[in-house]
Parts: C-alpha cells; sequence; structure tokens
C-alpha cells in the first residue's frame, strides 16, 4: 500500500520559487501595488483576480521583474461544483476549451501560470470532483494548472481516503489545492487536517497549496509542496466556499494581522502591546520598527502588509536553506522554541492565547504525543 502514496507529476510547471502570496478580496486599501513592489524585487509568485491583474499588466511586464504572475479567477469563492458544470469553460451554451481560455487570460495579463477556472467541490461530492478531474485533465497548455477547491473537512478522516483516491485515479499532472471552511480551516480539527495535508502531499509531491498562513505554508514546503501561497489578508489565509460565512478575524484597532517571527503569530499590533506590556517587543530590524508601534492609518496598515511579505519570505529562505532532511526537525524545533516564549509575557490584563495552529503543530510532531494549554504550556 505503501507504494501507492506517491504519484509522479509528469507535468509539472517550474517555478523559480516556493513562496508565493495571494491578493484577493474586496479590499478599501488595496495592497496589489504594495505587494506586486516588493515581488518585483525579492522575487515570488502572485496570485490574483484576473480583472485585478489587468490594470497592472504593463507594470508586471516591466523588464527585470522578479514576480511570476498565476490567476486564479476566484469562481470557486461563489460557485458550487456540479456533476454536469465544474468549471467555468462548462458554464455555457457552447462550452470553451480550456486551452482556449487559459490563452486569453495569458494574453490579458501577462500571467505565467493559469488556475483552471474551477468551481468549488462540496465535501464528499464524488461526482462533482471526478467530473472536475475529468474535465480539468481535457487542459493541454504548459501554463495550465488543475485547481481544486474544496472543503478542508475532505482532509478528515471520513472522506480523506476517497478523496485521495479520486486524485490517484486520474491522469497525472500539476495539482493546485484550495481548503475553505467557515473559519480557520486549519485551526478547526487542526491536527487531523494538517495529517491530511501531508498525506495529500505525500501522493502529490510538489503539488501546490494556496491560500494559508506562514505555520501552515511553511509546513507544506517541508512537506514537499511545489509552491505554497499566504494569503495577505486575513480573509485571504482563510479561504471560505460558496456556503461558508467567511473568516472574520478580530481585528484590534482595525489594524491587519502582524506576523511575528519571534512567536509564530499573526495578531494586531494593539494585541502585541497588551502582550508584551511588561516585557520588551521585538523590534522588526528592515522595517526599523518596534512591532506594536503601528497606528490605524492607511500608510501604517500597508506597512505592516510589507512587513508581513519579507518577514514570511525570511522564515521560507531560513527553512528551504536546509536540506530535505532536516527541514522537518528544523520546523519542529522553531516551532516548539515559538509556542515556549509565549510562557515569557507577563501582560497586566490580556491573556496570551497561543495560535491553534501552532498549537496543533507542535502536539502533532511531539515524540511523546503530548498536549498544550492555550497558553502554550506542555501538559
Amino acid at each position: 500500500m505503501a507504494a501507492r502514496e506517491t504519484t509522479s507529476e509528469t507535468s509539472r510547471v517550474p517555478l523559480p520559487t516556493r513562496l508565493g502570496f495571494v491578493v484577493g478580496g474586496s479590499q478599501t486599501l488595496d495592497p496589489l501595488p504594495t505587494v506586486t513592489s516588493y515581488l518585483e524585487k525579492s522575487g515570488g509568485v502572485l496570485v490574483s483576480r484576473p480583472h485585478r491583474t489587468k490594470g497592472h499588466a504593463a507594470r508586471l511586464r516591466k523588464a527585470g521583474s522578479r514576480l511570476d504572475l498565476l490567476v486564479d479567477s476566484g469562481l470557486w469563492r461563489s460557485i458550487v461544483a456540479s456533476p454536469a458544470v465544474t468549471t467555468e469553460a462548462d458554464n455555457g451554451l457552447a462550452p470553451l476549451d480550456l486551452d482556449v481560455w487559459a490563452e486569453q487570460i495569458v494574453a490579458s495579463t501577462s500571467a505565467h501560470t493559469v488556475l483552471t477556472p474551477s468551481y468549488h467541490v462540496s465535501t464528499a461530492d464524488w461526482e462533482a470532483l471526478a467530473a472536475l478531474l475529468a474535465a480539468t485533465a481535457a487542459g493541454t497548455r504548459r501554463e495550465l494548472v488543475t485547481l481544486v477547491p474544496t472543503g478542508a473537512d475532505m482532509l478528515e478522516a471520513p472522506h480523506l481516503d476517497t478523496f485521495l483516491s479520486h486524485l490517484r485515479d486520474t491522469p497525472p499532472r500539476q495539482f493546485a489545492f484550495i481548503f475553505t471552511d467557515s473559519n480557520r480551516p486549519f485551526a478547526t480539527h487542526a491536527k487531523n487536517r494538517i495529517k491530511g495535508m501531508r498525506r495529500v502531499l505525500q501522493q502529490h509531491p510538489g503539488a501546490w497549496i494556496i491560500g494559508v498562513d506562514p505555520l501552515i505554508a511553511s509546513d507544506a514546503i517541508a512537506c514537499g509542496a511545489g509552491l505554497a501561497v499566504v494569503g495577505v489578508s486575513g480573509a485571504a489565509r482563510n479561504p471560505a466556499g460558496p456556503n461558508d460565512k467567511g473568516f472574520c478575524p478580530d481585528s484590534d484597532g482595525f489594524l491587519p494581522g502582524l506576523f511575528l517571527p519571534s512567536l509564530l503569530e499573526h495578531r494586531s499590533p494593539r494585541t502585541y502591546a497588551k502582550w508584551f506590556a511588561n516585557s520588551a517587543v521585538d523590534t522588526c530590524d528592515e522595517c526599523g520598527r518596534r512591532l506594536d508601534s503601528f497606528q490605524c492609518t492607511d500608510a501604517d496598515k500597508l506597512a505592516i502588509l510589507r512587513h508581513n511579505l519579507h518577514a514570511t519570505h525570511a522564515l521560507v529562505d531560513a527553512l528551504t536553506a536546509r536540506g530535505p532532511a532536516t527541514q522537518r526537525a528544523w520546523l519542529d524545533r522553531r516551532r516548539c522554541n515559538a509556542l515556549a516564549a509565549h510562557l515569557q509575557m507577563n501582560p497586566i490584563a490580556a491573556t496570551v492565547d497561543a495560535d491553534r495552529t501552532l498549537r496543533a503543530l507542535c502536539e502533532l510532531d511531539d515524540p511523546q504525543g503530548r498536549l498544550t494549554t492555550p497558553q502554550g504550556a506542555w501538559l
């Protein structure tokens, strides 16, 4: 049975990096110029919607840009797949050839890669999943990557084996996965879902995981993902499907979550100010600022996003600088150190509650099988 857990990806799309960022959703403050500017210099993959990308096409074509553009239709957010109609190419009086559709998107956006315009597969709708895999197998363009958007509970025990079986029985190709939930996809039933994601990557090494936070992105890369795409906003890090209400993070002070590498947390700077009330808060060398000093202004909100980009890049660069055989052990130590750092704070009134995904990852890889407290202590 073990031999069947690996499938060759014969049409893998080559990428210069294993980290990307996704910009999507309706936001009053458009982060696309900030993200584009950063990735043009640092290198990386940008995932964006076609209508958001067209206006920036000339800039993205600029000579010398290190940015690789990946276009996602985003239709999975609002349309449920049925066995009869699984992609936008099917949805019309005259079905459109996927290769023709991809050619049009590449021409209008200058994209390097295009995700199939897949609709969302409901959990355990095996007929719709089989139909989606069959329909997308018809695409032959190298830029075209099969997107499988589905509920994160598909990664849990009642559904996982059947999900893997369908993926195994379809023609090998490059897969990209988006796992959705009404809440945080990898914080609810976290250990089971993380184990499920690892099994997907074991069966399909090099697959792409899209719309996650740095914790899941780094774990996916250490487990063999060819690309992990981190959401620039809280909603993009926690994607919702058509029947999900969507994740609405508690944004203290109406500020974006700031990624703090020492804790491996995404929290509002005002939350950090409460947590570090009796201790020194980190200062970012690249930003030149204390990480609790941001105010509710457009300039500071964009500064937080820029910080998150380079802080996430630094985490992944440190991970991939190590050999594949040592990456998971290094990452486990890094996560356990971050969990322990939660116990070093002594806030006056606030309660320090460690990220649920961080706790789940530490528990999952603990050789003694221990559990943790909400504050980050081992039981």
